[in-house]
């Protein structure tokens, strides 16, 4: 069990990765597993995450033989490749934020999170070391396969603002090449391919890991000892206090209830009564 620091210390500001779930999905399989999951991009909540990328080329006809045909194929191989990639998503804490205010700061603090993915309150927010689980997470997927991680980056357009849009490789464009190139050419440009967000998800601080996993619907990753306390939104029942706590003893974690008081955020203690 990690040694848990004050959680409304300013120093811990930035120690934390954070996952809203269900109070179902936390209690019943991520505790008792000790495994998060990875889900493809197809259940992905952003439209643009969920749908193939297209892309923008700029080429001589001439100079590359069956040229829209090798665009046309590019288009479907990316969208193969993303296909085979599964997603887990994190909220990190602030990178910036003011000193009086530096409770918003935390991953565990988003309003929106606690409504949009944790029940409208009643669910959960699972707390991680984020040393500990970059640790953890990257054995896990190094055995399953190649993967990414990394914050992901917002813009007006996400994917569209990048420079990877624009295709100026006449070897990703050429059919006797493409294959070969592609496999490098998503390697250089996997933040533009799978850490691009639009500004609607900006508040979300979002931190991903990325595992190219084929053939399954899901993947799954051991957090080992990463996770740090459990929290439970303020609308979660008091009848279920006993029960998540009776699971948070067995994993040796510490169990919190959101709080939001005179217009701040705090973990405190839960109460069963």
């Amino acid at each position: 069990m990690i040694e848990p620091e004050h959680p409304v210390s300013p120093r811990a500001v930035g120690k934390w990765l954070c996952h809203y779930t269900t109070a179902g999905a936390a209690f019943e399989y991520i505790l008792p597993k000790g495994q998060l999951r990875l889900s493809p991009y197809r259940l992905m909540r952003d439209p643009l995450d969920e749908r193939d990328l297209t892309f923008a080329a700029a080429f001589f006809p001439d100079a590359i033989p069956a040229a829209e045909d090798g665009y046309w194929n590019l288009v479907a191989k990316i969208a193969r490749v993303r296909g085979d990639m599964r997603l887990l998503s994190l909220t990190m804490d602030a990178d910036h934020y003011d000193e009086g205010d530096f409770l918003y700061a935390f991953g565990w603090a988003r309003a929106r999170l606690w409504e949009q993915y944790a029940s409208n309150h009643a669910g959960v927010c699972l707390v991680f070391s984020r040393e500990r689980l970059h640790a953890a997470l990257r054995s896990s997927l190094d055995q399953q396969g190649s993967s990414y991680r990394g914050a992901v980056e917002y813009s007006p357009r996400g994917f569209y603002d990048s420079p990877s849009r624009t295709v100026v490789d006449a070897n990703l464009l050429d059919l006797t090449t493409q294959d070969e190139r592609i496999v490098e050419w998503v390697r250089e440009r996997h933040v533009d391919l799978f850490f691009r967000k639009t500004d609607d998800w900006r508040s979300e601080h979002e931190y991903r890991y990325v595992l190219a996993s084929p053939g399954e619907d899901h993947a799954f990753a051991d957090f080992g000892n990463a996770l740090a306390r459990v929290i439970v939104g303020s609308r979660f029942a008091r009848w279920q206090v006993p029960g998540a706590q009776a699971v948070c003893e067995r994993v040796g974690v510490e169990l919190r209830r959101m709080t939001w008081e005179a217009g701040q955020p705090y973990p405190g203690r839960p109460r069963a009564t």
